[in-house]
């Protein structure tokens, strides 16, 4: 019994995207992204009430002291960079976020992006899962 040509145009619309998808899927798991040996932290945009704005410094330095442990890495100046690292911090009222977001300095491609929102008071726990999750990116 031939094959008729109407059948293998259905076969190739169902089993085309499919492979597609795979490959989409699966594509990052083989890049080859090289590995960062210098940051630099960009200056951190603050958002909400004066009395606040040391937070901003806060979660500079707590994320700079997280990364200092990592072999391999250095924190340096911007033309140096491999990876630039912003933040931003927004207090209103009792809640605080803080953005993190981890770029390629060449191709400016983020490599990492995640919001963190807490309470004021549970602070400290949201700076070390930013701190742990920045860690991760870096390694």
């Amino acid at each position: 019994m031939p094959v008729s040509v109407k059948n293998l145009g259905v076969v190739a619309l169902i089993v085309l995207p499919l492979i597609a998808m795979a490959v989409v899927k699966l594509a990052p798991r083989f890049s080859t992204r090289s590995r960062i040996s210098s940051v630099t932290f960009m200056p951190t945009r603050f958002a909400g009430p004066q009395e606040s704005a040391h937070l901003a410094e806060d979660v500079r330095k707590k994320l700079e002291e997280s990364i200092m442990g990592i072999e391999g890495v250095r924190i340096t100046n911007q033309a140096e960079a491999d990876a630039l690292i912003s933040t931003s911090v927004t207090v209103d009222g009792a809640l605080i976020q803080v953005g993190l977001r981890v770029m390629d300095a060449r191709t400016e491609q983020v490599l990492f992006a995640t919001p963190y929102q807490s309470t004021v008071d549970r602070y400290p726990e949201m700076i070390r899962v930013a701190s742990a999750a920045l860690r991760r990116a870096l390694e």
